[in-house]
């Protein structure tokens, strides 16, 4: 049998490897009236009941953004040379970044 990318426990479309995908996901664009708590929120829950990896939800919640976000997601990107940060990090960044805009 060929080898298929899917069947690893990398994808972090599917339940480890086990062929169970996530739902369709909200996207977040950071526009007025979106809530950042709320969203990341459900994140966790789909996160958690489809055992998504803990290296894999910054992935998986950067492919759910748009928008000035996703702007400030590259900009993270970039202040740490390419390297993501964590979910924990990302989380609080997300947070901070959304209560600055409210200013």
């Amino acid at each position: 049998m060929p080898y298929d990318a899917r069947d690893t426990d990398d994808d972090p479309t599917t339940n480890n490897g086990q062929g169970s995908c996530l739902p369709k996901l909200p996207f977040f664009k950071g526009e007025d009236g979106e809530n950042v708590v709320i969203w990341l929120y459900k994140l966790e829950m789909n996160f958690d009941i489809y055992g998504v990896k803990a290296t894999q939800k910054v992935t998986v919640a950067t492919n759910h953004m748009s928008g000035e976000v996703d702007t400030f997601f590259y900009y993270l990107l970039m202040k740490n040379n390419g390297t993501s940060p964590s979910w924990s990090e990302f989380k609080r960044l997300s947070l901070w970044q959304s209560l600055e805009k409210q200013k």
